[in-house]
């Protein structure tokens, strides 16, 4: 890990990316390291720090859910290979962020605190170059 690591002492804590999947191929590069160094911030584990991703355009799906990974080198190899859903329109975010809530936070610990981090583009569905 590089840089200071957060360590969530007294707290843990269930974080989700919400990506938008229309993004360019450059675009899900960016997004993809942009995820890689927030996540390294933090000291993963089933017990303090665990992290989702939703990937949405047409449809909403997730990527890898919270206790798919339980350690900073695991989570840190999926977001590097993770694979850009494919492309279209964007789905409406009301639905995509109800899906969310239903697939993902639902199987969140109640005593860890949520967060979503929602990465979208314009809304126009540039679509993977």
């Amino acid at each position: 890990m590089t840089g200071n690591v957060f360590y969530a002492y007294n707290s843990a804590l269930d974080i989700a990316f919400v990506v938008d999947g229309t993004f360019s191929s450059a675009e899900w590069t960016t997004i993809r390291r942009f995820m890689v160094m927030f996540t390294e911030r933090f000291y993963v584990s089933a017990a303090l720090t665990r992290f989702a991703l939703v990937q949405f355009s047409q449809n909403s799906q997730t990527t890898f859910s919270f206790a798919q990974y339980a350690t900073n080198a695991a989570l840190r190899a999926s977001l590097q290979n993770a694979q850009q859903q494919a492309t279209g329109t964007v789905r409406e975010l009301a639905g995509t962020l109800n899906y969310t809530y239903s697939n993902v936070f639902s199987q969140g610990r109640a005593y860890a605190g949520w967060v979503g981090i929602i990465l979208s583009s314009d809304g126009r569905g540039g679509g993977a170059e």
